[in-house]
């Protein structure tokens, strides 16, 4: 009987994991993927790449090119399970990653965690352990500074911004948390709950007032809550909040008008940062096509803005997508030197806004590590809850 596990990569671009892969395998129903160290074991800090079920036998799946091959990975390793779900044991199911593909461990420059939908006090989107998780995680590693993209509350309590408050002041104590607001802060999800725009406002000028005490300069906070962070670096973080809540959570005219401004004064800094909960572009996280619905991407004439300046690395959430899914988290636009991030959700993630049978049954809570290089910027998924590295979310852009 002849089992067969073949892997054809595509090109000989280093750390590129774009490969086909094809499997005819009697008796397995399922066979899963990791990327696995010299021995043949799977990394232990990443989760498997795919589960994949087979039909009589066989399979196919292909990985996409522009995701990466984690550094320690030197095999894809394939194992299979029967209808009981037991594990069989099978010639060697793998193959050795070609040298030239494999991607060298470096030092970066810098190190910044983005995650999103915090939801103080819901009880739909609630899961105050994997929130936990979340912000133990990112602390622990030091990050130069945190992105928090909206949902800080579920209903706009003031009790809610309170207990946001209490938590990132203690998990991160000597680190900057940067945080936009959401829909749920200015439309509350319990019904009869009106926004606490005071409450709102004065946890913007809080979190200010804290960074401030790390060395982040800011300008141009109003009641509109959006505003500039700057790093002693010179990095620049522009926090865009949604808030023309007449029109479907756009971003208004005024706002675009600054972003515009302010993007225009930084042009030519290697890279920038623009934060908001809603989505800029429909292949991360979400798009108009599944969705049907308006609001989970902001208008055109904020994309026409960011299209106009180069090197910005746009930050969004709301979707609670689960970045093992097949829904892209991460797009660099290649033409205007833009990468759009999907940030994840602290505290539950899901796979399937259509089918929402599994939606809420996910206990995880994921997040970008960003990382900056010299010549690159590397994004990591991460589910805080397990607290390994999700493989399908190892991605590149050379800015």
């Amino acid at each position: 009987m002849e089992f067969i596990f073949d892997v054809s990569f595509h090109d000989t671009m280093s750390g590129n994991a774009g490969a086909d892969i094809r499997m005819d395998i009697p008796n397995g129903i399922l066979a899963v993927l990791y990327w696995a160290d010299a021995a043949g074991q799977p990394l232990s800090d990443h989760l498997p790449i795919k589960a994949l079920a087979l039909t009589d036998g066989k399979g196919t799946y292909a990985l996409r090119d522009g995701l990466l091959i984690p550094e320690a990975a030197e095999m894809l390793l394939c194992k299979v399970y029967n209808d009981c779900m037991l594990e069989i044991v099978l010639p060697e199911l793998r193959v050795v990653i070609p040298e030239h593909k494999r991607l060298p461990h470096r030092r970066s420059l810098h190190i910044i965690y983005a995650t999103s939908d915090i939801h103080y006090g819901g009880h739909y989107f609630h899961n105050d352990a994997n929130r936990a998780a979340a912000f133990a995680h990112m602390a622990k590693d030091a990050p130069d500074f945190v992105m928090i993209t909206g949902d800080i509350t579920d209903n706009s309590y003031p009790e809610e911004y309170a207990a946001a408050r209490a938590d990132i002041e203690a998990c991160f104590q000597d680190i900057p948390v940067i945080v936009c607001a959401g829909n749920h802060d200015y439309s509350p999800y319990k019904p009869g709950a009106t926004p606490h725009f005071k409450e709102m406002h004065d946890f913007f000028l809080w979190q200010c007032e804290r960074n401030r005490a790390l060395g982040v300069t800011d300008a141009d906070l109003g009641d509109k809550n959006y505003f500039e962070a700057r790093f002693a670096d010179g990095t620049q973080v522009l926090v865009l909040n949604a808030n023309d809540v007449k029109n479907h959570f756009e971003v208004g005219a005024q706002q675009r008008a600054w972003l515009d401004r302010k993007l225009t004064e930084s042009d030519g800094a290697r890279y920038r940062f623009v934060m908001s909960h809603y989505h800029q572009q429909n292949t991360v996280g979400c798009s108009l096509r599944r969705m049907g619905q308006k609001f989970f991407i902001d208008n055109n004439e904020t994309q026409e803005i960011l299209d106009r300046h180069q090197n910005v690395l746009h930050i969004s959430g709301h979707t609670h997508y689960n970045f093992d899914s097949d829904i892209p988290n991460t797009f660099f636009d290649s033409i205007h030197r833009n990468l759009y991030l999907n940030a994840g959700c602290a505290v539950w993630n899901g796979v399937d806004m259509e089918e929402r049978r599994e939606y809420y049954l996910q206990n995880r809570a994921t997040g970008q590590r960003i990382e900056i290089y010299e010549d690159c910027i590397l994004t990591r998924g991460v589910d805080f809850v397990s607290g390994r590295y999700i493989p399908r979310c190892l991605h590149y852009a050379g800015m």
